[in-house]
Parts: structure tokens; sequence; C-alpha cells
């Protein structure tokens, strides 16, 4: 039976006293060996967050499946008129503006699987990370209800790219590398 769902969602958000890191006067102060800054964490900064995702799922009968989805975000951050915050306003460029995934579900045979995901990302221009296209896939087959093994390839398209980790400010880009491997689940 063919089965089409679509979610689409808008949001507009407000925010006040979000996390600022500040200084006395913004300058480095130099204490004979390096230029240090005095800083400390604070709630100066203010912003809104607004956008849109669409979520397509498609499955055509039991045994394909395709998964699409879009998102928007476009965030802006401003700082009260007394803070000395010189970074965090860069997190509103640390973010995709657009991100598209597609993911394909086939189910070759009752104990053989194949996926597929292709995903794109933005720019970051905050961190000087490019827009990015990476093509991952998986080959599964189950032996049993508790053994399977996998075939798994990831980052399919480059040798490598850049992509920004979750963590908190200041981390720095990291390279992504394309890799295969071979994965053996064992469940009880």
């Amino acid at each position: 039976a063919r089965m089409l769902s679509v979610d689409i969602a808008f949001f507009y958000n407000e925010y006040d006293d979000l996390r600022s890191l500040e200084t006395d006067s913004g300058l480095p102060v130099f204490d004979g060996n390096q230029f240090n800054v005095d800083s400390r964490l604070d709630n100066r900064l203010y912003g809104r967050t607004y956008g849109a995702e669409v979520a397509l799922d498609l499955r055509s009968n039991s045994w394909w499946r395709l998964q699409a989805s879009y998102a928007y975000l476009k965030m802006s951050l401003e700082q009260d008129d007394d803070s000395h915050d010189r970074v965090s306003l860069t997190e509103e460029d640390r973010t995709p503006e657009h991100q598209l995934s597609l993911h394909g579900a086939l189910d070759l045979s009752d104990t053989l699987e194949l996926d597929a995901w292709l995903y794109y990302a933005d720019e970051l221009q905050a961190t000087d990370v490019p827009s990015y296209v990476s093509l991952d896939l998986r080959l599964a087959h189950r032996f049993s209800r508790n053994l399977s093994v996998e075939l798994v390839g990831r980052n399919l398209l480059d040798p490598h790219h850049l992509e920004v980790s979750a963590d908190p400010v200041g981390s720095a880009p990291e390279q992504v590398d394309r890799e295969v491997f071979v994965k053996l689940i064992w469940a009880d």
C-alpha cells in the first residue's frame, strides 16, 4: 500500500539573556609574557530565530521507503549596550541556513537491506567551512535474529570535508574523512 506523509513546520522564536563572554574593557592585557583577556560568562545577548522545515516520507510498498527533508534557519543575535562580547555574535554564522537530506531504504530480500543517505549542508561563514554534500551507504545482511553484518561507507563523495562540531563557542572545524568498514552485530 502506498503511503505519503508530509510534515511542514514554520517557527519564530525570540530569546533574551543569552550567554555572552564578557570582558571588562574588551581589550587584551599584556602580563609580561603574553596578551590575556580577562573574561567571564554573562547573559547580555538577545536575538531571534525563524525558519521552516519540510519532511516527506514515501512508502511505495513494504520493501521500499524514501524520506526527504529540508530545513531553513535564520538566526540574528545582538548584544546589550553594556556588553563587550566580541565572540558570541559569530554563533549566527556557525549554523547552516540550508540543510537537505535524502534517505532511501530498500529491502532486497528478507535478510538483505540497502540504505543510502545523501546530505547537503550550507556554508558556515564564521568558520570558513564551505558547503558540502555527503553520501553514506549501508548494506546489511541478517544471518539470524541475533547476528548481522554490515558494510558501511561514509562520506563517499569526497576524501574529506570540514564540519563544525556541536561543542560550545570556539570549537574549530574538524576534518571528516571518508571511511569504509564492516560491522558485526550480535544482539541478545
